[in-house]
C-alpha cells in the first residue's frame, strides 16, 4: 500500500533528556521504563534514571543478536550464531535456554516474542515466518514461502504484537501479517532502517529521520530530523526512545 504524506510535524515530539552512551548496538524498553542495552556480548539493565540495576553475559554464545522485553519479568536474549534463546528473570539471571537446533530450526536469523511459550521466527531454510512453541518445537502458525511474495527478499527485522506480525524487507518496505501468518498488506516504505509498532502507529527510521505511519489511515508523518546517525527507536506509553551512535534520547509524544 502506498502511504499518503503529511507535512512535517516536529512539534509532535518534546525532548525530555539526552544521555551520553557509547558502544551500544541495540536496546529495548519494558513497560516499567527500564532500559536494556546491548553491548556486544553483554546485556545491561538500567532503571528510568539511567542507573545500572543488573547485567548478563554469556560470551560462549557470541554476540547478542536481539533482545525482547515484552514480558518484563522474563526478557528474551537471542544469539543467532548458535541458534539459541536464553530466557532471563527480572534481575537478568538465566532461567531457561532453548536451542532451536533441537526443533530442526537450523537457520533462524530473526525472532520476536509471541507469548510466554511461543516466538515468531523467520526460518530462512524454509523461507517462512513460523510461530514456534518453545517447549515442544511445534509450529502452530506460519506464512507462505516469502519468495511467492517477492523473489530474493532479505528480511532484517521481525516484530510481533498480540494480533499482528511485521517483517522489514528494506528493498520493498514493511510486510504486515495477521496472527495466523497470512499476509495483510505490504507497506511500501523502502529503505527503512528500523521500526517499532505501538497501537495503530508504526514508527520508523529512514535516512536518519523519525516517521510515524498510521496503519489504519495509511498516512505518514515526519516527526523528527535527527541530524545524526540513528540506530534504533522504541515507543513505550507516551515516550519515544531514540538510540544514536553516542546518545540515548527520550522524547514525549504530544
Amino acid at each position: 500500500m502506498l502511504p499518503q504524506w503529511l507535512s512535517a510535524q516536529q512539534a509532535a515530539l518534546e525532548l525530555l533528556v539526552k544521555h551520553e552512551i557509547k558502544n551500544v548496538q541495540g536496546f529495548a524498553v519494558d513497560q516499567f521504563e527500564n532500559i536494556f542495552l546491548v553491548k556486544n556480548e553483554s546485556l545491561v539493565k538500567w532503571n528510568d534514571e539511567f542507573k545500572e540495576q543488573a547485567a548478563y553475559s554469556n560470551p560462549i554464545n557470541g554476540t547478542i543478536t536481539h533482545i525482547d522485553v515484552v514480558n518484563a519479568l522474563n526478557p528474551y536474549v537471542f544469539y543467532s550464531e548458535v541458534n539459541q534463546i536464553e530466557v532471563l528473570d527480572r534481575m537478568l539471571n538465566l532461567s531457561q535456554s532453548v536451542n532451536l537446533f533441537e526443533w530442526d530450526l537450523l537457520d533462524v536469523p530473526l525472532i520476536s516474542f509471541s507469548d510466554q511459550e511461543h516466538v515468531w521466527a523467520y526460518n530462512q531454510s524454509a523461507n517462512k515466518l513460523q510461530r514456534v512453541n518453545l517447549q515442544s518445537g511445534q509450529v502452530s502458525n506460519q506464512s507462505v514461502n516469502l519468495a511467492s511474495l517477492q523473489e530474493e527478499a532479505v528480511p532484517v527485522q521481525l516484530l510481533s504484537t498480540v494480533d499482528h506480525v511485521f517483517l522489514l524487507v528494506p528493498s520493498s518496505g514493511i510486510w504486515h501479517f495477521d496472527a495466523l501468518g497470512a499476509l495483510v498488506e505490504q507497506i511500501q516504505l523502502p529503505d527503512v532502517q528500523y521500526f517499532t509498532v505501538r497501537g495503530n502507529s508504526l514508527y520508523y527510521l529512514q535516512q536518519n529521520n523519525v516517521f510515524r505511519y498510521d496503519l489504519k489511515l495509511a498516512k505518514n508523518e515526519l516527526l523528527l530530523k535527527a541530524g545524526q546517525q540513528t540506530v534504533q527507536l522504541k515507543v513505550v506509553g507516551k515516550k519515544l526512545y531514540l538510540l544514536t551512535l553516542n546518545q540515548l534520547q527520550v522524547y514525549r509524544i504530544l
